[in-house]
């Protein structure tokens, strides 16, 4: 048995995708699994908890966490059973001590109660390998689990040669002030620059009021801010652009920039983070160069970029090599997924 557990159900953001992509990929390899969904925001969080720690697991199951700095952790780590988690950021800046939101996540406890920590990149894994040395026989790369499938369907889209976007979020860590310079520079040359997102202008806003003036700052050189209500107009949109940009300072593996790419899009990323693991280098700028981002957007080069990598198959084939590997010696249980034609190696870009 596989117990995942994960978080509330959330349509069109990250953790939804993973959450549909990682049962997804249990039922097609035929795996009993059991979906534990634990919302702390919810009156039935405590209904959930003691579910949970009454469980009786056996040496040969799975817990599965989809947050590895998930505290419930602690309640599971003396139960019997492997203990793998995801991380999907060290923190909210992978160069400091992890506290989200004011709150310490405890990170280096609560990975010492793991056997299998699954990373999104090598970026992440070099970042988690300085961070906590004590931990590196656990880590394991897996990448994020893209359900390429879902995109098809808007993969023939006519592209608007002078549509250029920018998808990632609106947000301090992502550098807007860049995107703002960038949508003046393009501006002048006749590009129409969009701002693609799953939030409206006010809840943004209210976030914070330097992303208020920064919003107002945008509009008055002329990037577009639209907002997609539903996951369809979003990836419609993004769909009829020809060049996606990113600017973001903090990326383990940015979710949004691989769905554009696989939507046919010229991708312009830094030459840094983790972007150099699946972008081709001749669609790399180095970090700050707005000139190197204007010349891409005019020149667009359109190159193979390693996205496939990703796709959901290929990360579950990894997720259980490492089940297989690290139960070594814990029970004569076998975790088999289909095999056929898939890459079942823990090895990274594959």
């Amino acid at each position: 048995m596989i117990y995942f557990l994960t978080y509330p159900e959330s349509e069109g953001h990250w953790q939804g995708m993973y959450n549909e992509a990682v049962t997804s990929e249990l039922a097609r390899c035929g795996l009993e699994y059991r979906k534990i969904v634990v919302d702390y925001f919810s009156p039935s969080c405590h209904t959930v908890l003691n579910e949970v720690q009454y469980i009786r697991s056996k040496v040969d199951d799975v817990w599965l966490l989809a947050w590895a700095q998930n505290p419930l952790i602690e309640l599971i780590e003396h139960k019997p059973g492997l203990k793998c988690g995801h991380v999907h950021g060290l923190c909210c800046f992978p160069f400091e001590p992890a506290v989200l939101a004011g709150v310490d996540l405890k990170e280096k406890t609560r990975f010492g109660y793991y056997d299998c920590l699954f990373l999104n990149s090598r970026w992440s894994y070099e970042n988690a390998m300085r961070a906590y040395p004590e931990h590196a026989h656990r880590f394991v790369i897996t990448g994020f689990p893209m359900d390429y499938g879902k995109l098809d369907p808007y993969r023939e889209t006519p592209k608007e040669q002078d549509l250029v976007v920018f998808n990632q979020r609106f947000a301090l860590e992502r550098a807007p002030s860049l995107v703002i310079e960038l949508a003046r520079l393009l501006g002048q040359k006749g590009y129409r620059v969009r701002q693609l997102s799953g939030e409206p202008e006010s809840r943004i806003a209210a976030r914070s009021p330097d992303l208020g003036r920064l919003l107002r700052a945008g509009r008055a050189v002329g990037l577009d801010f639209v907002f997609n209500a539903t996951k369809d107009e979003y990836h419609h949109r993004l769909a009829q652009a020809s060049v996606v940009i990113t600017t973001s300072l903090c990326d383990n593996l940015p979710v949004a920039l691989l769905e554009a790419i696989y939507l046919g899009l010229v991708p312009a990323a830094p030459r840094s983070l983790c972007f150099p693991e699946f972008v081709h280098p001749d669609n790399l700028y180095a970090p700050f160069h707005l000139e190197q981002v204007v010349n891409l957007v005019v020149d667009r080069p359109v190159r193979p970029h390693a996205v496939t990598q990703f796709a959901k198959e290929k990360v579950m084939a990894r997720y259980i090599a490492a089940f297989n590997r690290s139960g070594d010696g814990q029970s004569d249980h076998v975790w088999a997924p289909v095999t056929s034609g898939r890459d079942n190696s823990i090895g990274w870009g594959k």
